[in-house]
């Protein structure tokens, strides 16, 4: 893996793939990216080079709270309340709310082929810093006066002109790390499932002679420890294979530590 990657901030997409595909030695590519962003699994940010208009504003849990009297908008986990107009470049986080999840669903299928539809939205887009601070994307020069005395603006339909879509490297490492431990906890229940015959067998005359204690059907009543109880069972089940003291001093404790 380049040194120049795992050394950046934030990745371009394509560098991404790279970087994502070496780490978990599988092949990766550009529809793979946005259907982890469509799922919520990878959050995208947006590089926005050329600085686009933006309503600057905030998420207010309850309408009541809303100091405004136009009808509210339901939003991200909230209700959308503007605070002032103004302008954003830079690095900015994606807000996966409807116009965003509608944008990168498209952006997948356009990876497909046989898909030729439009990739834009008809909701709002947002934009977040880990600050918490959130702007709504605004159309260039769609401000405009009506009603002689209001200002009115369009959403924007896609992200402005002068972007390019990025990942975070921490994002992108926190997603390499789940990855591989999922690996490896699929590994170790194939491992378990694939048990030898003999050993899964021995598990099962363990799990039978317990179960006989429980209902009663067992001589072995009462014991106060695991060594006592190991020995009677070695005694009971004496030639059985799985039961020598050996073996249960071994297994039993496997089985109290796959339930922690």
């Amino acid at each position: 893996m380049s040194k120049l990657l795992q050394g950046k901030k934030w990745l371009t997409i394509e560098d991404a793939i790279t970087y994502l595909a070496s780490e978990i030695g599988e092949s990766v590519c550009e529809s793979d990216i946005f259907d982890l962003v469509a799922r919520d699994s990878l959050v995208l940010s947006v590089n926005i080079i050329e600085r686009s208009y933006v309503e600057i504003g905030k998420v207010v849990d309850d309408v009541y709270e809303l100091h405004i009297d136009s009808p509210p908008l339901k939003v991200l986990s909230g209700f959308w309340e503007t605070v002032r107009l103004g302008y954003a470049s830079g690095i900015w986080d994606i807000v996966n709310d409807a116009g965003s999840k509608q944008i990168f669903e498209r952006k997948y299928y356009s990876t497909k082929e046989g898909y030729n539809g439009a990739q834009g939205t008809n909701r709002w887009i947002f934009i977040a810093r880990e600050n918490g601070r959130v702007c709504k994307l605004l159309e260039p020069e769609s401000f405009h006066a009506y009603d002689g005395v209001s200002i009115k603006y369009d959403p924007a339909s896609d992200f402005p002109n002068g972007f390019q879509f990025v990942v975070l490297k921490h994002r992108i490492d926190k997603l390499i790390n789940e990855l591989n431990s999922q690996e490896k906890l699929n590994d170790k229940v194939s491992s378990s499932s694939n048990a030898h015959p003999r050993t899964e067998e021995s598990y099962k005359r363990l799990v039978g002679a317990l179960l006989s204690i429980i209902d009663g059907t067992s001589p072995i009543q009462k014991y106060v420890n695991d060594a006592q109880l190991i020995k009677q069972l070695g005694n009971y089940y004496q030639g059985y294979e799985g039961f020598s003291k050996r073996g249960l001093e071994d297994r039993l404790p496997e089985c109290r530590a796959s339930l922690d």
